[in-house]
């Protein structure tokens, strides 16, 4: 679980009266405390990251086509293409003129990289 996960699930189980079971009892009174420091952890290293394993990660598609063309390849058009493909059998694409089925609803999609 993530922080923000385990925050959720102290807050729930706080709410629904189980952080008093021996399994929680512990654990509850711990995490409530440092729920802030975990949740600043992990909001901030996303964010300041720039590079890893000696690598520019960029943050957006277009900063990932820029780092293409300084370097010379297509790598991270590759990569792109290939996540879309992997995650492209869950959803249906419309085009911008297009509108969203009754029903549902329209999303913008936003990559992490």
């Amino acid at each position: 679980m993530n922080g923000l996960q385990e925050s959720n699930f102290n807050k729930y189980s706080v709410a629904t009266g189980i952080d008093h079971q021996p399994a929680f009892k512990w654990w509850v009174p711990y995490m409530l405390k440092k729920r802030n420091a975990i949740i600043a952890k992990v909001k901030s290293g996303y964010h300041k990251r720039k590079h890893k394993f000696g690598i520019r990660v960029p943050k957006t598609v277009q900063e990932a086509r820029e780092l293409d063309q300084i370097n010379g390849n297509d790598l991270w058009e590759q990569a792109l293409g290939k996540e879309m493909s992997n995650v492209c059998v869950a959803f249906k694409m419309l085009n911008e003129e297009d509108k969203a089925p009754v029903g549902h609803t329209k999303i913008n999609c936003h990559i992490v990289f």
